[in-house]
């Protein structure tokens, strides 16, 4: 289980990248971040999402060259594959 200190300083970096580098992202995506990250509570699957979700925005915006890209998309997909792939090792491959 991920401490909620974790959380904390994960929002707290978002919420301060966007205030001191505003063009970077909206607040909505670093409250995206605070929301989507309480239902996920192994640590290894909370820094997947993470990652994820940065990796799939990055290559979709080197694909498609252009400078300005949606990040609210591309957290909630990552968030579905790692909630996903977190249930369905819980629940089948893991009751072995």
């Amino acid at each position: 289980m991920v401490p909620h200190s974790t959380y904390f300083l994960t929002t707290f970096g978002h919420i301060a990248v966007a205030i001191c580098l505003p063009r970077a992202y909206g607040m909505g995506d670093a409250k995206l971040f605070a929301g989507l990250g309480l239902f996920i509570v192994d640590s290894g699957v909370y820094v997947l999402w993470l990652s994820l979700s940065y990796a799939t925005a990055l290559l979709w915006g080197v694909f498609l060259r252009i400078n300005s890209i949606a990040l609210g998309p591309h957290i909630v997909m990552a968030w579905i594959v790692c909630f996903v792939g977190d249930y369905a090792y819980v629940s089948f491959l893991d009751s072995r």
